[in-house]
């Protein structure tokens, strides 16, 4: 009894448009006629995870914030790709699974400093290789911005006069 393979390719002139769906069909035979007839979808996946809710952003008065952000993608994310950065250090993050990806999340263990600018960094990858690199800041704000004279800026206005618009004749 004897066996022969063989391997069938297709190389393809122009790349495939990212969520195009292609269709395989294989039929072949064997030398006493017998016929398999197989067909396959798979679609391209070019796009990397997104991600939403970040937080926190802008200016915070909680010197040990929580820091979070979602990571999805519709195929899925890989858990073990996810890394969560702050301040240029990888920190040991929680992952939360939700639909189509994770909350990843990490409670801060030492109080950031007042006035402090945080950057956060989260890195993913979904089922089909592609890598989210998203990055943001934060800032902390616990005592109000110290002028150097002991006093603190207060804000207030005046209104001293007022005119009507000019028109032109």
């Amino acid at each position: 009894s004897s066996s022969a393979a063989s391997d069938v390719y297709k190389r393809q002139e122009q790349p495939y448009r990212n969520e195009e769906r292609i269709t395989v069909r294989l039929i072949a035979r064997d030398t006493v006629w017998n016929i398999v007839d197989f067909s396959w979808n798979f679609s391209v996946d070019g796009k990397p995870p997104e991600y939403v809710n970040q937080s926190p952003t802008g200016f915070i008065k909680n010197p040990l914030p929580r820091i979070a952000v979602t990571i999805t993608d519709e195929h899925g994310v890989v858990p073990t790709s996810i890394k969560l950065y702050v301040k240029g250090y990888r920190v040991i993050s929680e992952r939360e699974k939700i639909a189509n990806g994770f909350r990843v999340s990490y409670q801060t263990e030492y109080p950031f400093q007042d006035q402090e600018i945080i950057n956060v960094r989260i890195l993913a990858n979904d089922t089909a290789h592609n890598t989210l690199g998203y990055s943001w800041d934060f800032s902390v704000a616990t005592v109000p911005f110290d002028t150097g004279s002991g006093t603190y800026p207060s804000v207030s206005l005046s209104l001293i006069h007022i005119s009507e618009p000019t028109r032109p004749y």
